[in-house]
């Protein structure tokens, strides 16, 4: 829902996702009743060469304006590679209101 929107929150600013060619195309966050929280992700390598990504890459931003990384994963695209994949952050109390990518 907050996909394109810019969130203002100044908690954690410091925990920002490393810096790649990863090019987060579009997701969708899920929550189950539970408390775990999910998001289904499409992202593209946009280096001109294979690129290996993980958990570092991207930093969700959550209700309370904290930021967390995605658990553990690892992803190895191909230039110009498009993949959508799922990526856990666990439970939470809070929702997960946007995803951040540093390219």
């Amino acid at each position: 829902p907050f996909q394109n929107a810019e969130i203002n929150c100044q908690r954690n600013k410091n925990i920002v996702p490393r810096r790649s060619d990863l090019l987060l195309d579009n997701y969708a966050l899920l929550a189950a009743d539970n408390g775990e929280r999910v998001a289904i992700i499409t992202v593209t390598n946009g280096a001109g060469g294979q690129r290996m990504f993980n958990q570092e890459h991207i930093v969700a931003i959550m209700a309370d304006c904290s930021r967390i990384f995605p658990l553990s994963f690892e992803l190895s695209l191909a230039a110009g590679q498009q993949e959508t994949l799922q990526i856990y952050f666990g439970r939470r109390v809070q929702p997960v209101l946007q995803l951040i990518s540093n390219n």
